[in-house]
């Protein structure tokens, strides 16, 4: 049987629960300041990031001081620990050369600016919005479908940033037996119907681009925030296709020709 020295036990506890309760009052101390910060009305999207990066790393500071605090209380000597990791700790530093690589590349990250929150990247062909983002891992939500993907940040070599607004193209075929002024005049009144979607900053209509094999190709340039690129560019599209159909203007389409070879079979 264990014999319990109340004598020990207790000023222990008593100092455990205390350090705790002092780490517990730091870290809603720092969660109301980052609260009572992103109130204000011209805190910019670098303000935000550094903001939200800093109390992340100050609430691991306040939780790692805690922990040597509480394992010192129990009599554990910590730099003695420390000392004799030896062998075990460059093991340990192998293991952990990603999560370095991690912190190094979410400093770079942060020092030079490559994205903020809630910009809109695309990283290996996803857009989306960055919601999170810290030393170690990015968060960005798609804007195809909402999904939320976690990338380290070493991984992050490179990215593609967009700007706050975006042109999005709306190309056109159209026949070469259509005259090039009807279609100039019913596409740029298509362009300026476009103006009035929901979302859409402004149109240009850049009148005949291409030469195809069945068609010729026209072109809208639909500008907006690249959060509503998908939703701009289907309604975009719809208002072009019903613009044609009022106008008796059909969207021409591949056609095959099929050439049957007979061939008459030989009398002996």
């Amino acid at each position: 049987m264990f014999k319990i020295d109340l004598d020990v036990l207790l000023p222990r506890l008593i100092a455990i629960a205390t350090i705790i309760g002092i780490m517990c009052v730091l870290l809603l101390i720092v969660r109301w300041i980052v609260k009572e910060l992103r109130k204000k009305s011209d805190l910019t999207k670098e303000r935000a990031t550094i903001i939200r990066i800093a109390s992340n790393i100050i609430r691991g500071v306040v939780i790692a001081l805690a922990a040597i605090a509480i394992l010192q209380t129990c009599g554990i000597n910590i730099s003695g620990a420390v000392a004799g990791l030896g062998v075990a700790g460059i093991i340990v530093s192998f293991a952990l050369q990603d999560y370095l690589k991690d912190i190094m590349s979410g400093i770079r990250i942060i020092n030079d600016k490559y994205f903020m929150l809630d910009d809109v990247i695309e990283f290996n062909g996803n857009i989306g919005i960055v919601i999170e983002m810290n030393i170690k891992h990015t968060k960005i939500k798609l804007i195809s479908d909402g999904s939320i993907i976690s990338i380290s940040n070493h991984l992050i070599e490179s990215c593609r940033k967009y700007p706050e607004i975006i042109g999005v193209p709306v190309e056109i075929p159209l026949s070469y037996d259509l005259s090039p002024k009807i279609a100039d005049k019913v596409l740029g009144e298509a362009a300026e119907k476009i103006k009035t979607i929901e979302n859409v900053t402004d149109t240009r209509y850049d009148g005949l681009i291409n030469f195809q094999a069945s068609a010729v190709l026209y072109k809208i340039i639909v500008f907006c925030d690249p959060r509503n690129k998908y939703m701009v560019s289907k309604n975009s599209y719809r208002c072009v296709f019903d613009e044609l159909l009022k106008n008796n203007i059909s969207v021409p389409y591949d056609t095959y020709t099929i050439i049957s070879d007979k061939t008459s079979g030989s009398e002996n």
